[in-house]
């Protein structure tokens, strides 16, 4: 084995697509409130207009829209129109993640400009200073902050403009490196600096790269790559390769060298980190067992090898480590110094939010299903979606059964689903329900409630505002509306 196996933990728990036809019971019918459901409209489309895009915000409050209408176009939010612009860039329209804030792209003659509004009831936005190219936008979580790429020239330097401040040039910036910490402090994104003598066939090749952390360039390596902030604490790392050898920077301390090293994890507070390394072989290159480093903050240990190491969670508490090893080609989950299960493969590990249970995604035979405390629960074609409830007394997933999508609470079928949300007490269950070929409608535990809609904008969420009201940004015909389900009427 070559490479260390580190799959993406959100796409393997938080949206992994997996999939075999699933054995077990209908849950039982259980005693539902009344519920009433109302609908707001928030946005129509005009006679005579195009739709080019459209967005809903992550926190399902606000809907955006590019309308098309003789060769000019326009962006409404919320069903506020913004100026006439001379052309809207296909889907550059983004959301912060908090939700109020928007951000997208347009282009006059031969320059671009990024605009950054403000949802409202009144149209509230900026036009930034005109760019030959702008490139991707990010947000920091709560909206405050924001950033995106900038090229002066067709073929100048490229530099990131962070909060209207312009940061230095570079030969090349990696546009997906780009990211703000969690607590929206700190900003970071690869850059690469081109060598004295570029091979004119292909002029990216070769070179230093390096990051860029808080507009300070840390030092170059033949390749970095795979920064990562811990959610608190304001700590950061990331690989760095040079030559044969890689090694781990952390908050700017570079470990020893390996012949790979992968998977830096920290705990929520930033306190304790792990990652996995792989010494080189007799021959100088990968191919020998991989082991866990692990720091809890008494300095760096490493522990047993095995074949093979994929990904490393930490509990939300970060009194807890989750690992997927691999041994004699079958992939085991390693958690409290034991390991349990064998698999052909692992895809990701969820903590509940209580930090007591774990559950993961494995496949055996061509199938895939969820491990929850250790149990097997019944194969499926496909795992699409799994999260615990609030209270961690839950677990519900999204699984495709054939070219169904189905939902199960435990090992108990709910119905057809797409999505899901628990509510803040962990007692109900909302998602989204078929209904007939082209239509779906809000359901409360596998019961449809109130009107049908013909589509949910890309976006579109169960978001519960209490314990009662759980709301959804749903179409029907050429309107948008916001949809609010008030359990208890």
């Amino acid at each position: 084995m070559s490479t260390l196996r580190v799959p993406s933990f959100a796409s393997a728990i938080l949206g992994l697509l997996l999939a075999g036809p699933l054995a077990a019971q209908p849950a039982a019918p259980s005693t539902q409130p009344a519920v009433k459901v109302t609908e707001t409209p928030i946005y129509t489309i005009p006679d005579g207009v195009k739709i080019i895009d459209t967005l809903v915000s992550p926190d399902n409050l606000h809907v955006g829209v590019v309308e098309s209408k003789d060769g000019s176009f326009t962006v409404v939010v919320d069903g506020v129109r913004g100026p006439v612009e001379e052309w809207v860039v296909r889907g550059s329209l983004l959301f912060s993640p908090e939700g109020g804030r928007f951000a997208y792209e347009i282009q006059k003659g031969n320059q671009m400009m990024l605009v950054v509004g403000q949802a409202g009831p009144q149209w509230a936005a900026t036009t930034q200073p005109p760019y030959y190219m702008v490139g991707r936008v990010v947000f920091s979580t709560d909206g405050k902050r924001y950033a995106y790429l900038a090229q002066k020239t067709k073929d100048g330097k490229m530099q990131v403009v962070i909060d209207g401040q312009e940061q230095p040039e570079a030969d090349e910036i990696f546009a997906s490196d780009m990211q703000f910490s969690p607590d929206g402090k700190q900003f970071a994104y690869r850059a690469r600096k081109a060598p004295e003598k570029p091979d004119p066939a292909n002029p990216k090749a070769g070179g230093k790269q390096y990051y860029v952390i808080d507009g300070a360039a840390q030092p170059e390596h033949d390749v970095v790559a795979r920064m990562t902030f811990s959610t608190q604490g304001g700590r950061w790392g990331y690989i760095a390769r040079d030559g044969a050898e890689s090694a781990i920077v952390i908050d700017g301390k570079s470990s020893a060298k390996f012949a790979i090293v992968a998977g830096l994890a920290f705990s929520t507070d930033g306190k304790r980190y792990a990652y996995a390394i792989e010494p080189a072989g007799p021959d100088g290159k990968p191919g020998g067992k991989q082991s866990l480093v692990y720091n809890g903050g008494e300095g760096e240990k490493q522990f047993q090898p095995f074949d093979g190491i994929g990904a490393i969670v930490f509990s939300p508490d970060g009194r807890r480590i989750a690992i997927t090893t691999m041994t004699d080609k079958k992939w085991s989950v390693y958690v409290d110094g034991k390991t349990a299960g064998s698999f052909d493969g692992t895809g990701g590990m969820l903590f509940s939010p209580d930090s007591k249970r774990l559950a993961t995604v494995a496949g055996r035979d061509g199938r895939q299903f969820l491990v929850l405390d250790g149990k097997e629960y019944a194969p499926v074609d496909v795992v699409a979606t799994a999260g615990f409830s609030p209270d961690s007394a839950k677990v519900a997933s999204v699984v495709i059964i054939g070219a169904q999508r189905m939902l199960f609470l435990e090992d108990k079928r709910v119905g057809p689903a797409t999505f899901f949300a628990f509510s803040p007490d962990g007692a109900w269950l909302a998602h989204a329900l078929p209904a007939g070929e082209t239509k779906w409608q809000l359901a409360l535990d596998g019961k449809g409630v109130g009107p049908t809609f013909d589509a949910a904008p890309p976006g579109s969420r169960v978001v519960w505002e209490s314990p009662t009201v759980a709301r959804i940004i749903a179409g029907r015909a050429r309107a948008m509306f916001m949809v609010k389900m008030n359990l208890g009427g």
